[in-house]
């Protein structure tokens, strides 16, 4: 009967892969024109997330004294230390007018192109990809700061803030891209989190990394809610 989600069967297939892709699976009846083709994403499991030139912190203080020597920082507090929306996949429910105690964002829009997705495969917009991404992760509020985008997060037209969940800029001496998505905890079962981390790395090494955007430490400590921690446990940190 149809609607039933009727089981079918089961597909396993073996996918033997050196680089993430996005693929395509189709079914069909008989060859016939009765079909249907769902998205997946693929990652390989073995990828590095780390480098040597490059600083990985929770800490903004510990940020604060690497940007301020010159270096590359890749700062990660704990989205829950964050000021913001709290990160969600779904849009906003029908009307966040008459719905207004809802996280009311709309999903996410990129320059899919950009060399920091170079490894990471999406579209300009959310997919199915996006969803564990989206869900642990703060939505920020970039109104008054001078941060460039890397992914930007769609707010509701009630509010219509500038929300970003990743961007990057230069402090001072030092480039940094901050993320309020969680990119650094259990990073061994959360592959898309895993992937995507390694993509902006490599985007990091690479001489098309070199943010013009210029911002201030201040700006960085203002998305900090006041008494939070903003650490991850050290296991998480260094994975």
């Amino acid at each position: 009967m149809i609607g039933n989600n009727t089981d079918l069967g089961k597909i396993v297939h073996t996918i033997k892969i050196n680089k993430a892709k996005k693929l395509t699976i189709t079914l069909s009846v008989n060859n016939t024109k009765y079909k249907n083709s769902w998205n997946i994403w693929v990652y390989p499991k073995n990828i590095s997330t780390t480098d040597d030139d490059i600083v990985f912190t929770a800490s903004i203080a510990v940020a604060e004294k690497a940007l301020q020597k010159g270096k590359k920082v890749f700062l990660n507090p704990n989205p829950k230390s964050l000021k913001g929306i709290t990160g969600r996949f779904v849009p906003v429910f029908w009307s966040p007018v008459h719905f207004p105690n809802q996280p009311a964002t709309m999903g996410v829009l990129l320059d899919e192109k950009h060399p920091a997705f170079n490894k990471f495969p999406t579209d300009s917009y959310s997919n199915w990809q996006w969803w564990d991404l989206c869900i642990n992760s703060k939505s920020i509020v970039v109104d008054a700061i001078n941060a460039k985008p890397l992914v930007r997060v769609i707010d509701n037209f009630v509010t219509n803030h500038h929300l970003t969940n990743l961007f990057e800029a230069k402090v001072g001496k030092g480039q940094l891209v901050f993320s309020s998505i969680d990119l650094t905890s259990n990073l061994n079962k959360r592959p898309v989190a895993r992937q995507l981390k390694h993509s902006v790395v490599n985007y990091m090494k690479s001489s098309s990394f070199n943010p013009s955007n210029l911002i201030n430490i201040e700006d960085i400590k203002s998305l900090k809610l006041k008494g939070k921690q903003s650490n991850f446990s050290a296991k998480d940190i260094y994975q």
